[in-house]
């Protein structure tokens, strides 16, 4: 006799040619989620397969329908429910992948940055009140804060060589020191940050890290949307990532120039090369190379692929 088999989130049932019941296959939960994936991937479910392979059939489409509506009775319409309830769950939580927390994190530090050197001219404007030379002495934003958050007048004088100021004496001094130690906890977390950025970095896009860096590929991953998008992407539109205010300021006003290239302008190989152009091109097509090794789970060859870039423009 050759039996009818029915694959259903519910479970696997097998019938006689006359649609009775011989086998109700009663599963636990996470054995009906896993059969739920594997329909819904279209994939006929492992043990189908093996009742299939031993002689036994699928049901026509009348039969299909006569058991469906077989099927649906009160307790396995609320089993249903529960089980279409676990999945949307899961396809949520699953929604959280590495991109979207390295997407988040280098949108937190490009806030953090503007923020701190935002706050940091109004610091330098207070503490340009009692001791001037320090502005001109340290011009970087960050070291400048991390300078005098954590060291007195006088040992900066003397690390600077200076023997007086033509400062003001210090007034309300502990106000401004609590200022500057809260600057400084800003820059302090981006310093974390970055560090957190670079470990999801290597661990999730090791081959657009090895490429690209891990700011930069972070950038082109939030400017793209995600990883897939990313990989999915053309290399021209990989150069162009980040320049978009100039690309539509060119759209409207043919005077001004088009742009060249977005975020990888800052890449080393970029600041050094005489055409830039040229090189820009070739680095967006291996970081797109790159892209599609991440997301495909390809090998690693971030590496051959940074040293053929140096190799072709080393100058």
């Amino acid at each position: 006799m050759t039996h009818i088999v029915h694959a259903h989130t519910l479970g696997i049932f097998i019938y006689d040619e006359q649609l009775n019941l011989i086998s109700d296959e009663t599963h636990t939960l996470n054995d009906a989620l896993r059969i739920a994936q594997e329909i819904s991937k279209e994939e006929v479910p492992h043990r189908i397969a093996k009742l299939l392979k031993a002689g036994a059939r699928l049901p026509t489409e009348k039969e299909r329908e006569k058991i469906m509506a077989a099927l649906a009775t009160p307790q396995n319409l609320a089993r249903l429910s529960e089980i279409n309830l676990r999945i949307t769950k899961d396809q949520l939580m699953q929604q959280v992948q590495d991109d979207t927390l390295i997407i988040q994190a280098i949108g937190l530090i490009e806030e953090l940055h503007k923020t701190a050197n935002t706050l940091t001219k109004r610091a330098r404007e207070w503490v340009g009140f009692f001791f001037p030379e320090a502005l001109f002495s340290i011009p970087d934003n960050e070291g400048f804060i991390k300078a005098v958050s954590k060291k007195s007048k006088e040992e900066l004088m003397q690390e600077l060589g200076l023997s007086e100021s033509i400062g003001s004496p210090a007034k309300d001094n502990q106000e401004l020191i609590q200022f500057l130690t809260a600057i400084n906890a800003l820059y302090e977390e981006k310093e974390k940050l970055e560090h957190y950025l670079e470990t999801v970095m290597q661990r999730s896009c090791p081959n657009i890290t090895a490429v690209a860096g891990a700011p930069i590929g972070a950038k082109l991953l939030k400017e793209a949307g995600s990883l897939q998008k990313l990989a999915t992407t053309t290399s021209t539109t990989v150069q162009m990532l980040g320049a978009e205010k100039a690309l539509f300021r060119h759209l409207k006003n043919k005077r001004a120039p088009p742009p060249k290239h977005g975020h990888i302008i800052n890449h080393p190989l970029l600041a050094k090369a005489k055409e830039k152009g040229k090189v820009a091109r070739a680095l967006a097509d291996k970081i797109s190379i790159a892209a599609k090794m991440d997301y495909f789970k390809g090998e690693f060859i971030g590496d051959r692929l940074r040293k053929e870039l140096e190799e072709k423009f080393r100058s």
